[in-house]
């Protein structure tokens, strides 16, 4: 057999693989027979692209193979992003001209138009003929929705996309799998007629409301609809992955928008972050939701690097210590490790003195920041603000001897700095610090800390370790031998 598809050519392979039957039973058969093979099931199989999502769960998979399978989803979320950004500046374009070869009278006809089928489907349930009809008007006719108004019965982008498309999310029945890609179509027609519905906002429990995008990454990330927890979470695939194609989308849309919002990236960014929970919890077909919210992140991740960052104000650093929080508590240091080696706005977070106490609080606070900090001093090079003069004096302050002697080896003049009232190191860990101090105290002797040097008020470490406070300090330490 090996021979024989060696021989044919990629079309016809290609045949073979879509005849071979279902995702499943292609991936079983062909995987791993060669590179060759591998690339046609990877680049040119777009009919197993479109399934994968709803049938890979069937498949049984070693470790290789889910090396391979998360290969194949991210290039295929990718290549929609890329795509989809060349297929919105068509579409837009033709649009636009459609629209201009309109009379502004007949426009505000069609546009009216529009707007009365809209609100007549909001009173019944949506069938393929009403959903067509929409999306005739906004297609072949240019036809615009507006969204100047909140009113209850006016059209609301929010509310449209919860209602006709993310109830889906949790509901396996296969009939309602048949209004998924023509709703998301119709959807994604509307938000290119008038990118500006993406602001509409629709109600939510926790605050007064909340946006196109808030709900669509809830959907990505929380795996439910907002409005409905089902007692066990089952995603319907097909939505999900619906409702991945509109965000791209959407993304690509906003971008195309002239007046779209600067504070976009970094809202987006913080959104997504603070709803990414631990890798173990997603449920079935746990390898492509995983792959998928991993790389929606690196495409958000992306926009804050193509668009020139705003400075973080106060609020914004106080949003992102919550944040940084909960990702150590989730122990996602792969998603922390992700945006601080590619946002120059992140590390400069960290780098920041006002910064530096909270960030040290939250790093040693746990055993998975801890983990993360070790991780920082084993890069090459160094960032700058681990091996700082305040990171130290931090690190002194709570008797973090394992990290003290890390910080020292990479910069060992720091054993002679001073803090603002002339203590050094060995000063300030007597005078400044409480509790167990032994071991701190004879490193920070033993590799060099000047025990006569004095402070602004004329002490010395003689002097220190003779005061009240340090008195079980004196009785652990032999100073004498300690010292010479």
């Amino acid at each position: 057999m090996f021979s024989t598809l060696e021989t044919l050519s990629d079309d016809v392979l290609v045949v073979i693989c879509q005849y071979t039957g279902n995702i499943s039973t292609i991936f079983q058969t062909f995987f791993n027979l060669n590179q060759r093979l591998n690339d046609i099931l990877l680049k040119k199989l777009p009919f197993a692209l479109r399934h994968l999502f709803s049938q890979i769960s069937s498949i049984k998979l070693d470790s290789d193979r889910q090396q391979y399978f998360r290969t194949v989803i991210s290039n295929y979320v990718k290549e929609q992003h890329r795509e989809s950004g060349y297929h919105v500046r068509s579409l837009f374009d033709t649009f636009q001209a459609m629209r201009e070869k309109h009379s502004p009278t007949d426009m505000i006809d069609i546009d009216n138009r529009l707007q009365k089928e809209w609100l007549n489907l909001q009173t019944t349930a949506p069938k393929i003929q009403s959903i067509k009809s929409l999306q005739a008007l906004l297609s072949t006719r240019a036809a615009r929705l507006q969204c100047d108004t909140h009113e209850p019965n006016q059209f609301n982008f929010a509310r449209t996309l919860n209602r006709f498309l993310l109830r889906y999310l949790n509901d396996t029945n296969p009939a309602n799998d048949l209004l998924i890609q023509p709703i998301t179509h119709l959807l994604q027609s509307m938000i290119l007629s008038n990118a500006d519905i993406l602001l509409d906002r629709d109600y939510t429990e926790i605050e007064e409301s909340s946006t196109v995008w808030y709900f669509l990454f809830y959907s990505i990330y929380k795996l439910q609809y907002w409005y409905y927890t089902p007692p066990n979470i089952t995603v319907n695939m097909e939505c999900y992955q619906a409702v991945l194609q509109l965000l791209i989308f959407a993304i690509q849309c906003h971008k195309q928008n002239s007046a779209r919002n600067e504070k976009w990236p970094r809202e987006s960014l913080f959104a997504v972050l603070k709803m990414i929970g631990k890798t173990e919890t997603s449920p079935q077909n746990n390898l492509v939701i995983q792959t998928v919210q991993r790389e929606v992140l690196n495409i958000i991740v992306e926009e804050n690097i193509l668009m020139p960052a705003l400075p973080w104000q106060e609020e914004d650093d106080r949003a992102f210590q919550s944040i940084f929080a909960k990702l150590i508590e989730q122990n996602r240091l792969d998603v922390l490790l992700l945006i601080y080696h590619q946002l120059p706005i992140v590390r400069l977070y960290f780098e920041e003195s006002k910064n530096l106490s909270k960030t040290l609080n939250i790093l040693t606070g746990s055993s998975p920041g801890r983990q993360l900090l070790k991780l920082f001093f084993d890069e090459k090079p160094v960032e700058t603000w681990l091996i700082s003069k305040e990171f130290f004096f931090l690190l002194l302050s709570k008797k973090e001897r394992q990290f003290i002697e890390r910080i020292l080896k990479l910069k060992p003049e720091l054993v002679h700095t001073m803090d603002e009232y002339g203590n050094n190191p060995l000063m300030y860990v007597c005078l400044k610090v409480r509790g167990c101090r032994q071991r701190i105290v004879q490193y920070l002797i033993q590799i060099g800390c000047d025990v006569q040097q004095r402070n602004h008020e004329g002490e010395n470490f003689f002097d220190a370790i003779q005061t009240k406070n340090n008195q079980k300090l004196r009785k652990q330490l032999d100073v004498p031998s300690t010292i010479f």
